[in-house]
């Protein structure tokens, strides 16, 4: 969670990113109800397979799919973020080089030159 609120810039950008993540996280309370079943008590063995990670082998390679699809988004954003941060500082010492150093302007976010993420 404090990834999130490191990289967004602004009270209310920060605010909602939180918040919809709560909420994303929190949505699996959807899925326990579905899965955990008056039907399956008292041993809830249907419940307790998928928990456990116990599934049939042709829902194996889904899990694997998302996964991957969740590092490689994961990498993609560390490598976009890391890049941006170059170009901004890059940006910076080329204006204090030349004399006209770039101002703070926070009124800009993480639109801000002077705004770094954190990886």
């Amino acid at each position: 969670m404090m990834w999130l609120a490191d990289n967004v810039s602004g009270h209310y950008k920060r605010a909602t990113m939180v918040s919809v993540t709560i909420a994303i996280g929190n949505s699996s309370g959807l899925i326990v109800g579905q899965i955990f079943t008056t039907q399956s008590k008292p041993r809830y063995i249907k419940g307790l397979s998928v928990t456990v990670g116990e599934l049939p082998l042709s829902h194996v390679s889904d899990l694997t799919a998302m996964a991957s699809l969740s590092l490689a988004t994961a990498f993609t954003l560390m490598y976009g973020m890391s890049r941006l941060n170059k170009r901004r500082e890059t940006l910076i010492c080329q204006g204090i080089a030349e004399g006209n150093p770039i101002p703070e302007q926070p009124e800009k976010g993480d639109y801000n030159p002077h705004f770094r993420y954190n990886m």
